[in-house]
């Protein structure tokens, strides 16, 4: 369960800034959201609902690319093994395995990682 509370107006008219914080795991992460989708008490709306699953977005295209999920279809082919993804994100994810790549350094102990999920992981 995610509770919310928001903080200051940010400087844009055409976004607001919420912190969500998980209390089982007192873990924090702030997002930005469109202001069209928070209530005048600062929830966030979320009217796009995967028909698919229990998944609720508060953007149509993000209900769009969640919904390749559940397609059998895989139209984003890696150059190096062949293997295929349904989502150029995914793809391009998966690239990084191949390059290398680790943009997302520590700052504390500049160990380098691939994702910036890896990354805010280690920081904890």
């Amino acid at each position: 369960m995610k509770e919310e509370s928001p903080l200051p107006a940010a400087e844009s008219s055409t976004s607001d800034t919420n912190i969500l914080s998980t209390t089982h795991t007192n873990t924090t992460t702030t997002t930005t959201v469109n202001a069209a989708t928070t209530t005048s008490a600062g929830a966030i709306v979320k009217p796009y609902a995967c028909n698919e699953c229990e998944q609720s977005f508060c953007r149509p295209h993000n209900l769009k690319s969640h919904q390749a999920t559940h397609s059998s279809i895989r139209p984003y082919k890696c150059g190096t093994c062949n293997k295929n993804f349904r989502r150029l994100h995914d793809l391009k994810r998966h690239e990084k395995l191949h390059t290398g790549e680790k943009p997302y350094v520590c700052d504390h102990c500049s160990r380098s990682f691939s994702r910036l999920d890896a990354l805010n992981r280690h920081q904890r």
